[in-house]
């Protein structure tokens, strides 16, 4: 029998049988009961579904459980002593009974155990200034107390060990941060507001944000909208493997808005041996002035990621050496892309001295490969010629920021900071364009660097300024030499 027929006979049994239960019973019996049916169909389908919906939420529950039982013992509560000096009060000649009076504060806040030894990663700002720093662990009686090892302001990380002999304690596992992505459960454990313990849940909200703290100059931090409180600094935001992500810092304004921010977990993995060994963090150091090329542009030379262009070579820096140039661009740093400049800022600075890394590089139309041997960081960050006499900070003027530039034929540097106890303040302002240095164009950061190395910058300068305002010229009166 054919598929057709047999779909026929089908049919005229299932009309028959439709037929059949109308004659006995009547329309509205019969509606009644298949409306029961269905009835009992679907509220069946919405027991099974909210069945299948509390075990994820039960599997959940258990995976955060989970979580916590590994990391927890690893959190300690970090108490420091920190001891003024009372403003004195007036003396009468030969009064030998008045003697200093200290007040005594109390802070708090929260780290983690990386090693088993008993060496705790916290903030710097967590134990700054600190006479005296105790500890605290969960499933211990003891009060211990720590040294401190390193530490290092521009990350806002530190080192303490634990004075403890023949102990070890648990450790947690410091993962890797490249591997987080937006949506990611994480858990932030700390001691909120002396809160011992407090676990707070939410997701990854961004990766990768910076230039979000004044003082810190090297920055790579997590958002995430598990609840931050003071007190958390310094404990750790963990995954749901159990790893430590990142390390809690700050949040944006004062109290729980739901925006908290960790270093990322890679930045303080490459910290700690540093901060153990030397007491603080040695830099790698390129030399170079640089900004992230268009997208659009690196695209027509062939390229789908990130691109750096060097705007200025600081002067006998290992860029210089390397022979790197101003123009161009840098690809690859060690055989890895990167996002945007800051990240490889990040990169290099997170690179030991002395180590030396190829660079993939466009020059002139063409990849190569050059290989250059980092220095370590000076104390004093890179200036170009003038920013130091003048006050002013000075960058390329990129094709973003001629979108919000009046005077976008402009060929120049742009002005990006101001210091105010400077001759230059009152007279220039962020976004002027420097386009002649005593009548000489500058239409690049590397020629102005270049021609400004030839002047004594403390004698009298014209400076041709473009602004929203149109052209104008600018005269720095010498300063005092």
């Amino acid at each position: 029998m054919d598929s057709a027929r047999l779909r026929r006979w089908c049919l005229v049994l299932l009309v028959g049988v439709f037929s059949g239960l109308i004659l006995t019973h009547g329309i509205p019996a019969v509606v009644y009961r298949i409306s029961l049916a269905v009835f009992r169909a679907r509220q069946d389908a919405s027991e099974q579904g909210l069945k299948h919906r509390l075990a994820e939420l039960n599997d959940t529950s258990q995976a955060f459980r989970m979580v916590v039982e590994r990391v927890k013992p690893a959190v300690a509560h970090i108490e420091c002593v920190r001891l003024y000096q009372q403003a004195a009060p007036s003396i009468q000649p030969g009064d030998r009974t008045s003697s200093p009076q200290y007040l005594m504060q109390r802070g708090y806040g929260s780290g983690v155990v990386v090693d088993r030894s008993g060496y705790i990663l916290t903030n710097y700002h967590v134990v700054a200034g600190a006479q005296e720093i105790r500890v605290q662990l969960p499933g211990r009686t003891e009060n211990f107390t720590a040294s401190l090892t390193g530490a290092d302001q521009a990350t806002d990380l530190a080192l303490l060990k634990l004075e403890s002999t023949g102990l070890t304690f648990q450790a947690a596992t410091l993962g890797d941060s490249d591997q987080v992505a937006v949506g990611d459960w994480v858990l932030a454990i700390g001691n909120p507001f002396g809160l011992d313990q407090s676990v707070t849940a939410g997701i990854v909200s961004a990766t990768g944000r910076h230039d979000l703290l004044k003082n810190m100059e090297v920055q790579d931090f997590i958002q995430t909208d598990a609840a931050i409180n003071p007190g958390n600094s310094g404990g750790p935001l963990v995954n749901l493997k159990g790893d430590v992500i990142g390390i809690n810092t700050a949040t944006l304004g004062e109290g729980n808005k739901g925006i908290g921010f960790a270093i990322s977990s890679n930045l303080a993995k490459s910290a700690v041996p540093q901060l153990r060994e030397h007491g603080r963090i040695l830099r790698g150091w390129l030399g170079v002035f640089l900004h992230t090329v268009e997208q659009e542009m690196a695209s027509r030379q062939g390229w789908q990621a990130a691109a750096i262009e060097l705007d200025y070579i600081v002067p006998k820096s290992p860029a210089e050496k390397a022979g790197l140039k101003a123009g161009d661009w840098i690809v690859e740093f060690h055989g890895q892309t990167f996002r945007d400049a800051e990240s490889l800022h990040r990169r290099i600075k997170a690179t030991q001295p002395e180590t030396t890394v190829p660079l993939k590089i466009w020059r002139q139309g063409k990849f190569q490969t050059v290989k250059v041997t980092l220095a370590t960081q000076p104390s004093e960050p890179d200036n170009l010629p003038g920013e130091k006499e003048w006050g002013v900070q000075l960058a390329v003027l990129t094709p973003e920021m001629r979108r919000w530039q009046v005077a976008t034929d402009a060929r120049g540097v742009v002005i990006v900071g101001v210091n105010p106890r400077f001759r230059a303040a009152n007279k220039l302002n962020p976004g002027d364009v420097i386009t002649k240095v005593n009548g000489h164009p500058t239409p690049s950061l590397d020629e102005f660097a270049r021609f400004a190395r030839t002047l004594d910058l403390r004698d009298r300068i014209v400076l041709e300024v473009f602004s929203r305002e149109g052209a104008r010229e600018v005269v720095l009166s010498p300063a005092s030499k």
